[in-house]
C-alpha cells in the first residue's frame, strides 16, 4: 500500500481524554483535518453526582450525562477560552475582556447569573479548585501575550462564595499546570515553571504550602537535579498529583510527594494530555509509538496503557520503516540520543542511504520514540521515498534535565549544531548514511538549525527551512515570544544569524513559511530569500497564504509534503 500525502493528512486527530471519577469511563473528542474550530468539542471535564461531562463548542457551554443527549448550559456569544466546573454547580469561565485579556467569572448554569471576579487588569491564564469544594487557585499574567505575560505570572486565591481575592505572590516565568494536594493536615499547591533565572531553561515542578493568610513564603523545586523534564501536572481529587515526565526518548508517569517524585511507569512512547480518575489510579492519555499513530490509551497508573481509540485505520496496511534508537557522545563528552528511521523493508546493512537530518523545533522540545509522520518534513514520509532519516536530540531540548536545556542560552546554533553533527558522524560511521548525500530539514527552530547548518558547514547537500528564524535581532523585536527569543541569541549577528552568514551557503535551499505566522513572522523567510539572491544561491520560496506557524489547510499540507520529497529527491537522489 502506497503512502500518499493525502493519506498522511487524512483521518481523525484525537484530543485530550477525560477519565470519569470512578475510573470506569474514558471520553475523548476527535476531529478531521480541516474541521472548523467552532465545531470541535473542547475542555472535556467530568463533574457532579451522578457524573456528567461538561464541555464547550464554540460559544456554547454544554453538558451530557450517561443517558444523553447533550444539552446547552449557556450561550456565550463572546466566546469562552476555558472553563472549570466547580463543586457548587457553578462553572468558572475565562471570557474575553478589554485588550484581549481573559477575565474570570463564575456562572450559575441554572439561573444564568454570572459573577465577575475582580483581579484588576490581569489576564487570567488558568485556575484549579481545591478538592472538596474549597477556594480557587488562579494563575494570572500581566497581559494576554506570551511576552510579557509569561515573564511575571502571579498566583491568587479566590473564595467562590464571596469572591474574596488574596494575592499569593509571584511565581517563576512560564508557570502553568496548577494542582492542589494535601500533605498531612496542610494544603499544598504545585505548578510547573521554568527553572530560574533564565528563560531558556528546563521546566520544573514547584510546590508550596498555602498559608492561612498572606502570600506563599517559598516555592520548592521538587525536580532539582533530575535528568529529565516534567511535561504535565495532573491534579487528583483524592490523592497527590501525577506528573508526566520526558525522560530521554521515553515518557514516564510519576506521583508527587513530600520527598519529590516517585516513578510509577515508563513508556517507550510519546505520551501527552494525561488525565486521571478521582483516586489517581486509572489514567488515560494520547500515546504514539514508533509503529502506531497517536491514539487515546488507558490503563492502571503504574502499568501498560491499552489503546481505546482507533483514529487512523486507513494506515493499517502501511509497512513502516524500521526505527533504531541511537546514542553517542558529543565532542565535549555530553551524552546524546536520537532516532534513526530506515526505508521500509531495508536494514542498516543495505546502506549507505541518502539521508535527511530532521532537527526538532523549540528548541525546548524533543524527538520522543513516537510515530514519526506528520504534515511537516517527517521521518516516515521521507523513508517511504528511499531516504534514511536522522532525528537528533541536541542540547537545548527537553528530556535530559535543566542543565541540558539551559546549555544553549545565548548560544543559539552552537552546541546544538555540534551535537547534531556528532550524531550524523555516528550514523555515517555505522555505514547507514552516504556522507555526500545528506540533507537537512526542519520546522520552526528546526528550520533555523537547517539554515544555520548550511551557512556554517559543508556537510549538507540541500536544505529545507520551514518557518525558521534567519535574523535573531528582528525576531526578538517582531515575534510573539520576544524576551524568550532574545534569551536564545546574544552577541554579534555573525554568531547566530543565517542571513549574516549566507555567503557560506553553497547548496540549494527551499524556504517555506505561512503568510500569517506571528510566532516567526514571514519577514524572516523574506530576509533569508534576499540573502540567498544576493549570494547567487539556488533556492525557492513558498509562502502559504492564510496560514500561520502551523500549516492547517489540507491542500497546503499536501503541497508541503510533496515538495519536501521532490526537493530532496532532486538534490540528493535515490538510487
Amino acid at each position: 500500500m502506497e503512502l500518499t500525502a493525502e493519506l498522511v493528512v487524512s483521518g481523525l486527530r484525537v484530543g485530550g481524554p477525560a477519565v470519569s471519577p470512578d475510573g470506569r469511563s474514558v471520553v475523548f473528542a476527535a476531529r478531521g483535518v480541516g474541521d472548523g474550530a467552532e465545531e470541535r468539542p473542547e475542555g472535556l471535564r467530568w463533574c457532579g453526582e451522578p457524573a456528567e461531562l461538561v464541555f464547550r463548542v464554540g460559544g456554547q457551554l454544554c453538558a451530557v450525562g450517561a443517558s444523553g443527549p447533550a444539552r446547552v448550559l449557556a450561550d456565550l456569544p463572546e466566546g469562552v477560552r476555558w472553563h472549570l466546573p466547580l463543586a457548587s454547580g457553578e462553572v468558572a469561565l475565562a471570557v474575553p475582556g478589554l485588550g484581549g485579556a481573559s477575565r474570570l467569572s463564575l456562572l450559575d448554569p441554572v439561573s444564568g447569573v454570572s459573577r465577575a471576579v475582580d483581579l484588576g487588569d490581569r489576564h487570567v491564564a488558568e485556575a484549579a479548585q481545591r478538592p472538596g469544594g474549597g477556594p480557587l487557585a488562579v494563575l494570572t499574567w500581566e497581559g494576554p501575550g506570551y511576552d510579557p505575560g509569561l515573564l511575571r505570572p502571579r498566583l491568587h486565591l479566590v473564595e467562590p462564595e464571596g469572591l474574596a481575592v488574596r494575592d499569593l505572590g509571584p511565581v517563576a516565568a512560564g508557570a502553568e499546570g496548577l494542582a492542589w494536594w494535601r500533605s498531612g493536615d496542610r494544603w499544598r499547591l504545585a505548578h510547573l515553571a521554568l527553572t530560574p533565572p533564565g528563560l531558556q531553561a528546563g521546566m520544573a515542578v514547584f510546590d508550596a504550602e498555602v498559608p492561612e493568610s498572606g502570600a506563599i513564603v517559598e516555592h520548592v523545586n521538587r525536580t532539582a537535579g533530575m535528568a529529565a523534564c516534567p511535561l504535565e501536572l495532573v491534579q487528583v481529587e483524592r490523592g497527590a498529583p501525577l506528573v508526566l515526565v520526558a525522560a530521554g526518548l521515553d515518557t514516564e508517569v510519576h506521583r508527587l510527594g513530600a520527598d519529590g517524585l516517585t516513578l510509577l511507569a515508563r513508556h517507550e512512547a510519546r505520551v501527552e494530555r494525561l488525565a486521571a480518575d478521582g483516586a489517581g489510579e486509572v489514567v488515560a492519555a494520547v500515546v504514539s509509538r514508533a509503529d502506531a499513530p497517536p491514539d487515546v490509551c488507558s490503563g492502571p497508573v503504574g502499568g501498560d496503557l491499552t489503546r481505546v481509540s482507533d483514529s487512523r485505520p486507513e494506515l493499517r496496511g502501511i509497512r513502516w520503516g524500521e526505527r533504531r534508537r541511537l546514542s553517542c557522545v558529543a565532542v565535549d563528552g555530553v551524552e546524546l540520543d536520537g532516532l534513526l528511521v530506515l526505508p521500509p523493508g531495508k536494514a542498516e546493512a543495505d546502506g549507505p542511504f541518502p539521508m535527511v537530518v530532521l532537527p526538532h523545533g523549540g528548541p525546548y522540545d524533543r524527538h520522543a520514540d513516537g510515530f514519526a509522520l506528520d504534515w511537516h518534513p517527517s521521518a516516515q514520509w521521507l523513508a517511504h521515498a528511499g531516504f534514511a532519516a536522522l532525528l537528533p536530540n541536541p542540547r537545548g531540548g527537553s528530556g535530559r534535565g535543566h542543565e541540558f536545556a539551559a546549555a544553549v542560552a545565548g548560544r543559539a546554533g552552537h552546541e546544538e549544531l555540534g551535537d547534531l553533527l556528532a550524531l550524523l558522524d555516528h550514523v555515517v560511521g555505522l555505514g547507514v548514511a552516504d556522507p555526500e548525500r545528506v540533507g537537512i530539514a526542519g520546522w520552526s527552530h528546526g528550520g533555523y538549525l537547517a539554515a544555520w547548518a548550511v551557512a556554517t558547514t559543508d556537510r549538507f547537500a540541500a536544505a529545507l527551512v520551514g518557518a525558521g528564524v534567519s535574523d535573531w535581532g528582528r525576531q526578538g523585536a517582531e515575534g510573539e515570544w520576544g524576551a524568550f527569543d532574545a534569551a536564545l541569541a546574544c552577541g554579534e549577528a555573525e554568531e547566530h544569524d543565517p542571513v549574516a552568514r549566507a555567503g557560506g551557503i553553497r547548496v540549494p535551499v527551499l524556504v517555506v513559511h505561512g503568510a500569517e505566522d506571528v510566532n516567526v513572522p514571514v519577514s524572516q523567510a523574506e530576509l533569508l530569500r534576499d540573502a540567498l539572491v544576493e549570494h547567487g544561491v539556488e533556492h525557492e520560496l513558498v509562502v502559504y497564504e492564510g496560514e500561520g506557524h502551523v500549516i492547517e489547510g489540507v491542500e497546503q499540507q499536501v503541497d508541503l509534503l510533496e515538495r519536501t520529497r521532490e526537493w530532496f529527491t532532486r538534490w540528493l537522489g535515490v538510487r
